[in-house]
């Protein structure tokens, strides 16, 4: 199988205290002998996510909590734990053609279904991500999703 997780799914799994740590861990572990793919999207959207939540209110992620899962994910890419691909530039033309078949109905971020063209260009098969309305649009073009 080849998986693609989305951000939100990467900070859960690098961050012992989030509340989707425990079945982040579990997923990542039981498909252990996946390939789990990083691409350009990972590369900017991970540390750039890590440092807007240190300013999310009422109470930010700590900056040393941060720093270190964007630490872990670095070290997990760099150690071969994810297959880095280079993003393929057909994923703008999917994401743009989800955004015309869901975007009018519900609120979905550009990077959220980058990250779904982004995962269908790569050839994925499965989308880890714990953003229920990504994960909905990932399981309409025939992704398994863990939610």
């Amino acid at each position: 199988m080849i998986v693609y997780p989305d951000t939100s799914f990467i900070l859960s799994l690098w961050h012992t205290g989030d509340s989707n740590y425990a079945e982040a861990l579990k997923l990542f572990s039981r498909l252990s002998g996946d390939t789990w793919l990083w691409c350009d999207l990972h590369q900017l959207e991970v540390p750039v996510a890590a440092q807007v939540a240190t300013h999310r209110e009422p109470e930010g992620l700590q900056e040393h909590i941060a720093r270190t899962i964007v630490f872990r994910a670095e070290r997990a890419v760099a150690r071969g734990g994810f297959l880095r691909k280079a993003l393929p530039p057909e994923a703008v033309n999917f994401a743009l053609s989800l955004a015309n078949a869901y975007g009018w109905g519900a609120k979905h971020t550009t990077l959220d279904l980058w990250h779904i063209g982004a995962a269908w260009e790569l050839g994925a098969n499965y989308f880890a991500t714990f953003d229920g309305r990504q994960a909905e649009v990932a399981r309409s073009v025939s992704f398994s999703t863990n939610l």
